[in-house]
């Protein structure tokens, strides 16, 4: 299985058991990933076939024929479930699909912490503003009570 380096522009390699299988996280500038796959099956491998179903876009399954790699580019930020299975010369399917979770992160801009953190100096310089506000208020009041007392005892 190959997948973006976030680290470089090369590609990198994951060689692992079906069983554990690490969560891809891809970074938000490189939400493309290429699966390269085969069975363990050599007699006739020419007429494998393989189908693939990316859970959280896909309801059905994809057959790809003989294709034995998935390109996905630009996936939508997300958490999905890649499933594979193949089908040997003979018509009998693997009984477990093959899952790779895969984690599409989204840019720090469009997380709802971010808004949050933009939304706090505005936050911030209206209750400032109010006080100030409310100052003003209580010395000009002031000013109203020492001019009218003054008034008073003229």
């Amino acid at each position: 299985m190959k997948a973006a380096d976030p680290e470089s522009d090369a590609d990198y390699t994951i060689q692992s058991a079906f069983d554990h299988l690490p969560v891809l996280v891809l970074p938000p500038d490189r939400r493309h990933l290429r699966v390269s796959f085969a069975l363990s099956n050599y007699v006739q491998p020419d007429r494998n076939q393989f189908a693939y179903m990316l859970e959280g876009i896909d309801k059905n399954w994809t057959s790809i024929g003989s294709q034995h790699e998935l390109a996905f580019n630009d996936l939508p930020p997300g958490s999905y479930n890649l499933l594979i299975k193949g089908c040997d010369f003979q018509g009998n399917w693997t009984a477990k699909p093959v899952r790779i979770s895969i984690r599409a992160r989204d840019f720090f801009y469009k997380q709802p912490w971010f808004y949050a953190l933009c939304l706090l100096p505005f936050l911030a310089f209206g209750w400032v503003w109010l006080q100030r506000l409310r100052s003003e208020k209580r010395r000009l009041e002031k000013e109203v009570q020492r001019r009218t007392h003054q008034i008073q005892q003229d």
